[in-house]
């Protein structure tokens, strides 16, 4: 009997220690599932973000959320139960209402949300999957890859393009006009050296506030496309320039600074930066028009599908894309890229124009005037080309998994 007794004891031990593995092996292999479902969100969440098929930029789930929805798990704000005032969208809270996934019946559910990060082209993304007792949550920094939309140079235009120094001449022409003893030659050569003075186009790299980055690699004042045989466009361009200011294009191998490249194509940028557009402006003049961030990270792309004149004082940062002529009638400051289709008018601006990173016309012309500053800047279209995340590629650079 006592033999029989320790046996059944035995058995019976032996079956409860293999039940408690089939339940801690249950336990497992459900936070596996979960972790699966989790890190397919993170895939969702990029791919989303590079092409915004849903309209949502990467959030699942979390679209209505914002900070005033940040009341942690419980719903109720002040209680400091887990997962509130942490800035991040979790189960529980008002307005996120997870996707299902899984299996009919699983009663599963999927959270993803994008948070921008203080540095640009960089997100943080939040991938959440909700169990019946548990949930997984994983949080990975991503850093987007580099995106190449400039040529390198203060200015591009096409080997056809006209340059048309009106501010410059018309200063010139003082000095041959003299009705009734106008004025003399030294006041007429005086008024145009103050137009040169002002005008300048730099291949020097700049940094965002304007001034010289002395680390950074000059460019061309102007490039424009190769010829049949090398130098023959670069002759074309430079034929074009008046002596008087040749000292005011600045950069690589100037003054004055001019040169060939095969990236000269500001068609070929348009229609890159065309499928990046964040808003669009209707054609005509705009009075004071103002072109500002309207998400941490992301700068604008603006797009106009015709004639653009910009009068009273006009601003911006990103990128400026217009289909036809462009025309500054006031003044115009911008920092990163202007890409022209069209004619270029420069000379009408009554308050000065600066450009500070590049600007790209394939026109049939292009006039300056005597106050038109294009300054290269390599931080300006850097920060232009990190912004852009539709259709980027995304390198992980931080995981965290809770």
């Amino acid at each position: 009997m006592l033999v029989l007794f320790m046996v059944l004891m035995f058995l019976a031990g032996h079956f409860a220690v293999l039940q408690k593995s089939q339940q801690q092996s249950a336990f497992f292999l459900g936070r596996s599932d979960l972790y699966q479902y989790a890190e397919s969100g993170l895939a969702l969440g990029i791919h989303d973000l590079q092409h915004n098929q849903s309209g949502h930029r990467g959030n699942i789930g979390t679209e209505r959320w914002t900070p005033l929805s940040d009341v942690g798990r419980d719903g109720v704000l002040g209680t400091l139960d887990e997962g509130e005032q942490d800035a991040i969208p979790t189960p529980g809270e008002p307005n996120v209402q997870p996707a299902a996934v899984g299996p009919d019946g699983s009663g599963l559910g999927l959270l993803v949300s994008v948070h921008p990060t203080p540095y640009v082209g960089v997100f943080l993304l939040v991938s959440t999957c909700i169990g019946r007792d548990s949930y997984v949550t994983i949080e990975r920094v991503y850093a987007a890859n580099p995106l190449k939309v400039t040529s390198g140079s203060a200015l591009s235009v096409a080997p056809e393009t006209r340059l048309l120094f009106n501010g410059i001449r018309e200063a010139r022409k003082q000095e041959t006009r003299k009705p009734g003893g106008g004025a003399p030659l030294a006041a007429a050569l005086s008024s145009a050296a103050k137009a040169v003075s002002t005008f300048l186009l730099d291949g020097a790299d700049h940094d965002i506030s304007g001034a010289l980055n002395k680390d950074g690699a000059a460019v061309f004042g102007i490039v424009t496309r190769p010829g049949d045989s090398d130098g023959t466009n670069k002759a074309v361009i430079l034929s074009q320039i008046p002596e008087e200011a040749h000292v005011r294009i600045l950069g690589s191998g100037g003054p004055p600074s001019v040169g060939e490249s095969p990236d000269c194509e500001a068609e070929k940028v348009y229609n890159l930066l065309k499928e990046h557009v964040t808003e669009r402006l209707s054609p005509g003049n705009h009075q004071n028009l103002v072109l500002s961030p309207q998400a941490a990270g992301q700068l604008p792309v603006a797009l106009v599908e015709g004639d653009l004149d910009l009068g009273g004082v006009s601003a911006g940062t990103g990128a400026l894309l217009v289909e036809g002529s462009f025309t500054v009638s006031g003044a115009f400051s911008f920092q990163g890229l202007v890409v022209v289709r069209g004619d270029v008018e420069l000379d009408k601006a009554t308050g000065g124009v600066q450009i500070l990173g590049a600007l790209m016309a394939d026109g049939s012309s292009i006039a300056f005037g005597g106050s038109t500053k294009i300054l290269y800047s390599s931080a300006a279209l850097l920060s232009l080309e990190q912004s852009i995340t539709r259709g980027r590629s995304y390198s992980p650079i931080y995981y965290n998994e809770r």
